[in-house]
């Protein structure tokens, strides 16, 4: 490298990445001594880790401005100052022939450098205000510039460093604002942010533990229980379910909502995925009472098929449900039917799952589609055989997809003897219908009151343990208005009580705990609350950060699961006992002589008095 030495930025599995000053630079005899890097005449030089011997470089003839190494060792990025100062070039380490070279005027920024190449080279953190991410495994585009997969500038100003995390799909990067920010690779989007972290350059492990600069961060995927990592990607409104200590929930796995979801199944006491093999479209899917089977409408995307039972622990296909056809739903209005697909109520017939429910016996199955695709009806199936044994539409003729009643939830009760159906009619305020399931005769009628909070999107959540009263929700799942909890009488299904405004945001899911004693409610406004099922009182509240809560189940009832939009399943405790336990185990260090005195606490407790209690 010369007498002055190097400046390491970057290192590779093989290889390491050195900022030099070569001998025959006219600042050589100072080295790095009194002056400003930026102004230094400086190289790259790649060096191998095992040997120490350079393999690449600035006295090959490549002077260069920085650098990028790509996490695997095999290629590099820099400008190339000596031939074209406005473009970029990827080198082949190994043959130090160029594979590409390109300039950048797709995205107006301040500064243009190669920043950092994640694993496998594929793609490129390039300059800043904003930061892009050059997608180099499509080849460059009919302007001869890469394509740009996303930007990020919310540092407020300069970022100082910016790195890729181990995986290469996620960003961690500093600036002036002193925040760590960890932001998607593929869409830009900010997924977490640490304050007061500083602007020192961030290197991530795969634990999640980040160094930036003299700080360490455990910047990790953390839930005060339990926490799964699954991918980064969408998860669907309502899809969660935990039933026996398996959650499973519908996620979009990558920034492009166009490709497939799939049914995440997850082990939460092993902390991990059991298998993620199943396309899942529609909006929601159930676990079996007996923790077995799960069922989904299948996909992929575009085509949307029929629903089907599979295994909950293997994925293995248990038995399709009769008297349903598939579709195609392409970008843009219209929706293309499979030939054999007839108009509701003729079978074979097309759906859209908003919800589905088993029966608590396990014996029967209601899916709705609530008319935002088709014309609104209600389904029953035998879940063991997969017949067909019943069909509702409240409007009895076809409608047009959002022109006829919406169905909006179904409740069966303890007994599994009656079905409830929440529908909003064309013009009008909440309904419930009745239905026997032994006749399937529409055997009770009512309406909900006006002074309810969301009452035209009506939602059924289950019937209090002593079967006092069935709880229900106003503004039913991501609806836009308000959103209230209330109470029905389960014979007359009249008004019993309500509770207005549990929200800022619109409800996104909504779950009643084991016991039946607790509701919990994820909202877009990033907030998880909990809620005593008798009385409406608020008796928790989890703040899961700047997300929206597309999904909330109770594992016990004092643990809750919950899905925030971007991936990943959390699991928190509701349990005020061993939330105060968990915070004295965390602390660091007791009180000192000083404080006890300025607060009179006599004795003054050790360290491990109070994480004893």
């Amino acid at each position: 490298m010369g007498r002055c030495g190097g400046i390491v930025t970057a290192v590779s599995s093989t290889n390491v990445l050195v900022r030099t000053l070569p001998d025959e630079s006219a600042d050589a005899p100072t080295c790095f001594a009194d002056i400003p890097l930026h102004e230094l005449e400086l190289g790259v030089e790649v060096l191998d880790l095992e040997t120490g011997r350079r393999t690449l470089g600035s006295r090959d003839g490549q002077w260069t401005d920085d650098g990028a190494l790509s996490a695997d060792g095999r290629f590099l990025a820099f400008i190339d100052e000596a031939v074209e100062p406005d473009r970029s070039v990827i080198v082949e380490v190994a043959t130090g022939l160029p594979v590409l070279r390109f300039g950048l005027g797709a995205v107006a920024q301040a500064f243009s450098w190669p920043r950092s190449l994640n694993e496998d080279g594929s793609l490129l953190l390039y300059g800043d205000r904003p930061i892009a991410v050059l997608d180099l495994s499509q080849g460059l585009g009919p302007d001869d510039e890469p394509h740009v997969a996303a930007t990020f500038d919310v540092h407020g100003g300069e970022s100082g460093f910016a790195r890729f995390a181990p995986g290469g799909e996620t960003v961690y990067s500093t600036g002036r604002d002193a925040t760590l920010r960890h932001w998607d690779a593929r869409s830009g989007k900010q997924l977490d942010s640490n304050r007061a972290a500083g602007s020192g350059r961030p290197v991530a492990t795969t634990s999640g533990i980040v160094l930036a600069g003299p700080i360490v961060i455990d910047a990790g995927l953390r839930g005060e229980v339990a926490a799964v990592p699954t991918c980064p990607g969408f998860v669907s409104t309502t899809s969660l379910d935990v039933v026996g200590g398996i959650a499973a929930f519908s996620q979009y796995c990558g920034s492009d909502p166009r490709v497939p979801s799939f049914a995440q199944i997850v082990d939460i006491a092993a902390g991990r995925p059991l298998h993620a093999d199943s396309s899942s479209e529609g909006q929601s899917q159930r676990i079996s009472p007996d923790g077995t089977r799960f069922v989904h409408q299948e996909g992929p995307w575009p085509h949307y098929g029929g629903l089907t039972i599979r295994n909950l622990r293997t994925g293995a296909l248990v038995r399709e449900l009769d008297g349903l056809c598939g579709f195609d739903w392409p970008e843009g209005p219209g929706r293309i039917l499979d030939p054999e697909c007839r108009t509701f109520p003729g079978r074979p017939f097309p759906i859209w799952i908003w919800q589905v429910e088993w029966s608590p016996d396990g014996t029967m199955i209601a899916a709705i589609d609530h008319a935002g695709v088709f014309d609104g009806f209600v389904a029953v199936w035998d879940a063991s055989s997969g017949e067909l044994l019943h069909t509702w539409d409240p409007d009895g003729i076809p409608a047009e997809p959002g022109a006829g009643t919406w169905i909006e939830d179904v409740l069966f009760s303890p007994d599994s003897g009656e079905l409830i159906v929440a529908i909003t009619p064309t013009e009008g305020w909440g309904e419930f219908h009745v239905f026997s399931t032994d006749t399937w005769e529409n055997i009770h009628e009512a309406r909900l009151p006006g002074e309810v909070e969301g009452g035209d999107r009506p939602g059924l959540l289950g019937f209090l343990p002593d079967g006092s009263a069935i709880v229900g929700m106003g503004g039913h799942v991501a609806a836009p208005n308000a959103s209230s909890l209330y109470w029905l009488d389960p014979e007359t299904l009249e008004l019993t009580g309500h509770r207005n405004r549990i929200h800022e945001g619109s409800v996104k899911s909504t779950d009643m705990s084991p016991d039946g004693l607790l509701v919990a409610t994820g909202s877009s406004d990033g907030l998880a609350r909990v809620w005593d099922a008798r009385t409406g009182t608020l008796v928790h509240e989890i703040p899961v950060g700047d997300t929206q809560v597309q999904g909330v189940a109770f594992v016990t009832d004092d643990h809750l699961a919950v899905t925030p939009s971007e991936g990943n399943l959390l699991v928190y405790t509701i349990d005020p006992d061993e939330l105060l336990a968990m915070v004295r185990r965390s602390l660091t260090r007791a009180f000192t002589d000083l404080e006890c005195a300025r607060y009179g606490i006599d004795p003054c407790p050790t360290l491990e008095e109070l994480r004893r209690g």
